[in-house]
């Protein structure tokens, strides 16, 4: 029911016509100033009874007072709703410039637009990737196809000294060079591949020192990639550019593409020339020589870069530590599970070829092999295609064929001999415990067949090595297994360096299923350091447990290998290095071997030519 409005000013005396001037005059003084309207929001009546007699109402519509309530309402919503979308912008505009800010802290300063180096090649642009200006894809040869395969690289420089006119795009990754994939299913990759990648630190100041360089070379296997990234490889280059230093990693020609020695008449039969290998460790000579003249422009220190492998990436590096042509590209090396190819007469490595060609379907005629595409090659001649044997696959890595070749030039001696003296290189060689599977169903059945296959020995031999490994011990199979192929990467090593007049490095990771306190016994029990002429070997333990997360510890291990290495890069020594003029590193983190362990186990490696 609508409220009634009193009217005070209305007269409450009928008669107030006939009342005397004065008064009136007193009424209205006593009444000038009215009392507010009051509104009554209750029934007709309800307070007349507080009211003087007489007092007349004047209706106030009920109806008006709900639309301004609601229109109050209406109001204090669309107010809520624009402080809600305020302050939601708020918080996305908080929330974008932390990111900003976190990138800003990380980097150095904001990412700006695309860097532009200018090189002796010509104009290269890159752009930024976590903390790094990077260079994918720079070309430093012409691409190995057609009539250019099995030659020697040849430079992709014109007349005028570039290589291109206009600015290069490097901002894509390259094709690995052939190679087969992960499962060793297929072949991957392209024989145009001569390329290498240039990460350098986002936050680098041109007023300071050059920064260090790490060229990483590629093997089979390893390689950076946007859509399939390896770990190992990009926490290697995250650690590289969080100690300040300009990080290279370079394509070569791999496997039969790589290092196949042929014989004359590879290119006519009246050809003089002779195909002698060696191509692939000739790509990296190239491309050291390309960093060589070009890495100042990425602000990398020429006079200071680490040659750096791992695994199947270090193939190659006895030949560049005794290449007369590497001579002054490289200044140390840092060396990762090494497996080094031998060094070979030219001779004694084309006729080991022979068997090779019959997989082909060429018998031994060259000049069909030049026929026949780079992938049909990689599949026919893979050291990894096991197809008799294919439950052993993952036991038994694979078997390098192609050996380096002594060809006069690149290479000018057996075994890796130096003669001429040469400015120092030092080496530093991690070893590390995570390669071999524990594949224990396979190997207690067929245990002499693995060794007997993946060692190329006979019946009688592998059963000898056996009882060598096992003889009072209380062993599995697979931590047997393990143990020889430690062995061997150990005694190999050692035999292929005793003729480097360089100081050699070793640092041996600590077997992960040993316990820190079984660990620090051995130590206790081991002599003091040893030259890199001593046997040298470890214990390796093959464990569920340890392989239960093999990359996680794995890349622990490298981390701690990087760690000493990194001191290598910077100042030509490890850091852990303890006692001056010993070539044997021992750290914290390793275990220390007695004087001639293994010793018989090498001499039988050495003698089955294993190693």
């Amino acid at each position: 029911m609508a409220p009634n409005v009193i009217n005070r000013e209305q007269s409450i005396d009928s008669n107030s016509d006939t009342s005397s001037p004065t008064e009136q005059e007193k009424s209205t003084r006593k009444h000038h100033n009215p009392m507010p309207i009051i509104v009554i929001m209750a029934p007709d009546n309800a307070f007349d009874h507080l009211l003087p007699e007489g007092t007349q109402y004047s209706s106030y519509p009920y109806h008006c007072s709900q639309q301004r309530y609601w229109r109050s309402k209406k109001a204090t919503f669309l107010f809520c709703i624009v402080i809600m979308v305020l302050l939601a912008l708020f918080c996305i505009t908080i929330i974008a410039t932390t990111n900003i800010v976190q990138q800003v802290v990380q980097s150095g300063h904001p990412p700006g637009p695309q860097p532009l180096i200018q090189t002796s090649c010509g104009p290269v642009k890159g752009e930024y990737q976590d903390g790094s200006w990077v260079f994918r894809g720079i070309p430093y040869a012409m691409p190995p196809i057609g009539h250019q395969r099995w030659k020697p690289p040849t430079s992709n420089q014109m007349p005028n000294g570039r290589c291109w006119e206009e600015t290069h795009m490097a901002t894509s990754y390259p094709s690995v060079c052939f190679q087969m994939d992960s499962n060793h299913s297929k072949v991957i990759g392209s024989e145009d591949c001569l390329y290498l990648n240039v990460w350098m630190p986002h936050n680098y100041d041109e007023k300071k020192p050059r920064l260090p360089v790490v060229v990483m070379m590629q093997g089979e296997g390893q390689s950076f990639h946007k859509d399939t990234p390896q770990k190992s490889f990009e926490f290697i280059r995250h650690y590289v550019n969080k100690a300040q230093a300009v990080f290279v990693s370079v394509n070569y020609r791999l496997d039969i593409l790589g290092f196949l020695p042929t014989a004359q008449n590879l290119f006519g039969r009246q050809s003089r020339e002779i195909v002698t290998g060696n191509f692939g460790l000739m790509d990296q000579i190239l491309a050291l020589k390309w960093i060589q003249k070009n890495i100042e422009d990425f602000g990398g220190n020429y006079s200071q870069v680490t040659v750096y492998g791992e695994s199947s990436g270090t193939e190659t590096m006895l030949g560049l530590l005794t290449s007369p042509k590497a001579q002054g590209l490289f200044q140390r090396m840092l060396v990762i599970n090494p497996s080094f190819l031998p060094i070979q007469p030219f001779p004694q490595a084309v006729y080991a070829n022979n068997s090779l060609f019959s997989h082909t379907g060429c018998h031994g005629d060259v000049e069909c092999l030049m026929m026949l595409e780079g992938g049909e090659l990689m599949m026919a001649t893979s050291a990894h295609r096991l197809s008799k044997h294919k439950r052993f696959k993952e036991m038994l890595p694979p078997n390098h064929r192609f050996p380096l070749i002594i060809d006069g030039e690149t290479l000018v001696s057996e075994r890796g001999q130096i003669k001429e003296k040469r400015p120092e290189v030092p080496v530093m060689i991690g070893f590390s415990n995570w390669y071999t599977p524990c594949a224990e169903d396979h190997l207690e059945r067929n245990f002499t067949k693995v060794v007997q296959l993946k060692f190329k020995l006979n019946v009688q031999s592998a059963k000898k090595i056996i009882m060598m490994y096992t003889k009072q011990k209380n062993e599995s199979n697979g931590e047997t297994l393990e143990e020889m192929l430690f062995d061997i990467k150990m005694c190999r090593a050692q035999k292929m360096l005793s003729n480097i007049n360089f100081p050699v490095y070793y640092s041996i990771i600590r077997p992960h299923s040993l316990s820190l306190q079984e660990s620090q016994e051995a130590k206790k029990n081991a002599s003091s350091l040893q030259s890199s002429s001593a046997n040298m070997g470890a214990h390796v333990k093959c464990s569920k447990q340890g392989n239960r997360d093999t990359h996680s510890l794995f890349l622990s291990e490298l981390q701690q290998l990087w760690r000493e290495g990194f001191s290598l890069i910077k100042t030509g020594r490890p850091s852990t290095s303890k006692v001056p003029n010993t070539t044997a590193l021992i750290s914290d983190n390793v275990i220390t071997i007695e004087a001639n362990y293994h010793q018989k186990e090498c001499a039988f490696w050495s003698r089955h030519k294993t190693v």
